[in-house]
């Protein structure tokens, strides 16, 4: 049985249509360049200092997210994936704007997920703007790294100027959704906390894992 829900959102699929437009940062009106910097409390404090200056030697490969990456301004922080090398304990990831802005984290993995204050600045930033993704990393030994390090190829990600406004909706795969453990979640943009959407306790013991959305966001169906 197919049944329609009415509700008043954009879908994913329709996430440019429902978005609004944002000023961009750096030249574009929020004054000099600036460069943001964290540094795990694991790490020696001057850490950034010593990886100024260290040769790096290719090596190193991002995995996420994909080269050419495009993403609204208002999407929540994005988990910087690598590919971890034995021998390196010690990670920076760059993001360099083309306007001049920076950010940097260095963290004892290959992968970062920026906190929400660094990112709201740097997609504030970046916003019309490419950023240069890249990772490199280096061997730790007595506080001091010893080079040479590594580098991965820099790859773009570029920041629209456009927010994405609306939700995406996905079927948890996870536990019996008809006894209501498995659901449609909602995550709304920017979050990083979806909600329960709807699941066999709230749709008559119906599952709903086959489902699809309008374009324009207002209606979701499901075959029971």
């Amino acid at each position: 049985m197919r049944v329609a829900w009415r509700f008043a959102i954009c879908s994913v699929v329709s996430l440019v249509a429902c978005g609004s437009s944002t000023h961009g940062g750096g030249a574009d009106g929020n004054g000099p360049p600036e460069v943001h910097t964290f540094v795990d409390p694991s790490l020696p404090a001057n850490i950034a200092d010593q990886f100024d200056g260290l040769p790096l030697d290719p090596g190193l490969s991002l995995v996420y997210p994909n080269p050419g990456a495009i993403i609204p301004n208002d999407i929540g922080s994005i988990d910087v994936q690598g590919i971890a090398v034995a021998g390196l304990e010690v990670y920076r990831v760059r993001f360099l704007v083309d306007d001049g802005n920076e950010l940097r984290g260095y963290v004892p993995q290959a992968s970062w997920l920026p906190d929400d204050t660094d990112w709201t600045w740097l997609t504030g930033r970046a916003a019309g703007h490419t950023i240069s993704l890249s990772l490199a990393g280096a061997h730790l030994a007595g506080g001091q790294l010893v080079g040479p390090g590594q580098t991965s190829a820099s790859q773009p990600l570029i920041v629209s100027r456009d927010a994405a406004t609306g939700a995406l909706f996905y079927f948890a795969t996870t536990g019996d959704q008809i006894s209501g453990n498995g659901a449609l979640q909602r995550l709304e943009l920017g979050s990083r906390q979806p909600d329960v959407f709807m699941n066999g306790a709230t749709a008559g013991s119906q599952c709903v894992g086959c489902h699809a959305i309008s374009r324009d966001g207002a209606r979701l169906s499901f075959v029971g």
